[in-house]
Formats: C-alpha cells, structure tokens, sequence
C-alpha cells in the first residue's frame, strides 16, 4: 500500500514538471496566452551604440600630384639611351637601382644593381641604402627589355592593353603605347624623397645585346653566348 502511494506522488511530480512550463503561458481562463512574457535585449540597441570618429589616413593625393608634376619637368632630362646608360654605370659615384619584387630581381637583373623593393621605399629606408643623395642613381624595369629567346620565362610588360571587343581594332596592328611602367613612380617617388641625380633608361633593349649584362636564376647565359655568336 505504501509503495502505491509513493508512485502516485512521483507521478503527480512529474506531471507538474512537465506542464509547468506550459501553464505559465496560459490565462487564467484557459485560453493561450497570445502575449507572452518578451525580453528586450538592450546590449543590442544600435541607437545607443557609440560611433568611433577616426583621423584622416596619411593618404595626400593633391601633395603627390603636385610632386608627379614637378617629376615631370625634371624628367624630361634624365631620359638616356643605352649606351650613356652604361657609360654612367662605370662611374663609382652611380648605382643601378632596380625597384622590382625581389622574385623578380632573383629571376633577371642588370648585373651589379643593387635591389630596394618599390612598396620598401621610405625616406628613412633610402637614406640607409642610398646615404648621399648626390649619388648618381640608374632606374630601369621590364618595359625596358625587348625580350628575346632568353629567359626561362618572359617578364610580363605592364602594359594597358586595348579592348578587342571593339572589331574595328583588329584592322589595325595593335600598339602597346599604353604603359604603367614601374619606372613612373619610382622616379616620381625618388624626387620626392629628394634624390634629384636619377637617370631613366628611356629604350627599348633586346635581351641580346652584347653590352648588356644580365644575371639571375631564369637567364640562360650559354644561350646569350650562342645568339650573339650567330
């Protein structure tokens, strides 16, 4: 009788738990409750959020334009051809700088330029690598190479190219005198750290020329021997 008893109190238990949470949404007359308790999560009112003001970033492009332009009128005679390009070499007082990734530099280079990666360049980077800003500095990039048999891999030109979807193009041979060479910014960006003595090589030399000497992993130095004997 007594263990009768003691389930009966363990069943009427559960039945509560159970059902507990369902009557707290009920009326009192029986009916559902169509409002049911709600909570207002105030931690996520974004009308009460702060909104952070930062500073202007370093970011000045009417300073660069004004630097491009008198890069511009400075240029006009620092553009060299060739031959003096390796006559002002020889001089001590002159590096070749060449301001491509150093992948690139690795792969192809003019022998004896020193290397200063582009995205690298500030005043005081340059004023550790190029002390005296008399030095004599020579720019060159890949827009300057006509690229022939030599090279494990051709270097990519940059270079805008036309939009052939327009046909008439096509009658046309297709000029590439759209460039963005990396000879642009760098010389502008050596004027503005004040490095005024900078000489731009201004042709196009082939890879085959037999006073230009090159080095790096993807030249084939045999090869040059072989073309420039034929």
């Amino acid at each position: 009788m007594k263990n009768s008893k003691n389930k009966r109190i363990v069943a009427i238990v559960a039945a509560i738990a159970i059902m507990g949470p369902a009557l707290a949404f009920n009326t009192g007359n029986g009916q559902p409750d169509n409002h049911p308790m709600e909570f207002t999560p105030t931690s996520l009112n974004l009308d009460d959020t702060v909104k952070e003001s930062y500073p202007k970033a370093y970011v000045d492009f009417d300073f660069f334009e004004e630097v491009a332009k008198e890069a511009k009128e400075h240029r006009k005679d620092r553009l060299i051809d060739f031959n003096t390009f390796t006559e002002y070499a020889k001089d001590e007082n002159t590096i070749i700088l060449d301001t491509r990734s150093k992948r690139m530099y690795d792969k192809m280079h003019i022998k004896g330029a020193i290397h200063i990666n582009f995205a690298d360049f500030t005043q005081q980077y340059l004023a550790e690598m190029i002390p005296s800003q008399d030095t004599r500095i020579l720019i060159y990039c890949n827009n300057n190479f006509k690229q022939e048999p030599l090279f494990a891999q051709n270097f990519a030109s940059k270079v805008v190219m036309p939009d052939l979807s327009d046909l008439g193009l096509l009658e046309d041979a297709v000029t590439l005198d759209k460039t963005l060479a990396l000879n642009i910014p760098t010389f502008i960006n050596l004027y503005g750290y004040n490095y005024r003595n900078v000489y731009e090589l201004s042709e196009l030399v082939s890879s085959l020329h037999p006073n230009l000497e090159l080095e790096g992993t993807d030249v084939f130095p045999e090869r040059l021997q072989l073309e420039i004997k034929n």
